[in-house]
């Protein structure tokens, strides 16, 4: 079981070993593998039981202030990982906003040049899901490798890594 930050990187082990079947409660301490404080900010912790195909995780906000995810609904900017990464023939991209607000989300090369335009225009609140079927704006499929969500929302940005295999 491991946690990584919103880029990916590894920030610590929390657990090698063996479970027995049923649920276990992890309690962690937000440090990393060096017992130094986490930074506020999103984390994800991972665990995969390869045996079992089990897969498991979630998203932890490092806070410490209750009103640190903005707003009064409680949700934050956020752009997930794309979920499955990598993926053939398609993904979804998840997303949440705190207030209404026109957004960009398109889908860039590793050259830096805009593939597709996935999804625009004014959205409300909450979070929402995005597939996108691995063809640029012109319906073309786009070629294996490396390509990066950059999502804009008013002043809030992000940019997550995808990776396609044909």
């Amino acid at each position: 079981m491991v946690v990584i930050d919103s880029e990916g990187y590894l920030v610590t082990r929390l657990i090698d070993g063996f479970f027995s079947a049923g649920v276990h409660l992890i309690i962690w301490e937000a440090k990393d593998s060096l017992e130094n404080p986490l930074p506020q900010g999103f984390y994800r912790i991972i665990c995969d039981f390869k045996e079992e195909e089990v897969r498991c995780g979630g998203d932890v906000l490092v806070s410490d202030s209750p009103t640190a995810v903005g707003g009064s609904s409680g949700v934050a900017h956020r752009l997930y990982m794309n979920e499955p990464n990598p993926f053939n023939p398609s993904t979804s991209i998840r997303f949440t906003m705190p207030e209404r607000a026109e957004i960009d989300l398109a889908l860039y090369d590793a050259a830096g040049c805009r593939v597709a335009v996935v999804a625009s225009g004014v959205y409300e609140p909450g979070e929402h899901v995005i597939s996108w079927d691995g063809r640029d704006d012109t319906g073309r499929e786009a070629a294996s490798g490396i390509y990066f969500a950059r999502l804009r929302a008013g002043d809030f940005e992000a940019t997550r890594k995808l990776v396609l295999i044909r």
